[in-house]
C-alpha cells in the first residue's frame, strides 16, 4: 500500500493519543510522519490528551479517597486547596 492510499482511522489517533502516545509514536504506529499526524489529526490528539488527563486526574482523585495521603495532598494542591506543607510555605 502506498503512503497516498494509506488509511488512518481518527477514532484510532485520538485512542493512541489517549494512552499517552506522542505525535511521532503515533505517525510510527500508522506508517507515516509526525507532520501528518500534526496536519491532519491535531484535534484528535488534543482530544485524546484531554481524555488522558481525566482519567489519571480521576484516577487520583479514587486513590485520594482511599486514604492515600500523598496523592490526596497532590490532588488538593492541583486544585490550588491549601495543605500542611503549602500552609507553612513549604514545597
Amino acid at each position: 500500500m502506498d503512503k497516498k492510499t494509506k488509511t488512518i482511522d481518527p477514532e484510532k489517533v485520538k485512542m493512541l493519543a489517549s494512552f499517552g502516545c506522542n505525535y511521532i509514536e503515533i505517525g510510527k504506529y500508522f506508517e507515516v510522519s509526525e507532520g501528518t499526524i500534526r496536519k491532519h489529526f491535531k484535534a484528535k490528539v488534543e482530544a485524546g490528551k484531554e481524555e488522558l488527563k481525566w482519567k489519571l486526574r480521576r484516577q487520583m482523585l479514587v486513590s485520594a479517597l482511599e486514604n492515600n495521603s500523598i496523592a490526596m495532598q497532590i490532588f488538593m494542591e492541583d486544585f490550588g486547596i491549601p495543605t500542611d506543607s503549602t500552609a507553612v510555605g513549604r514545597s
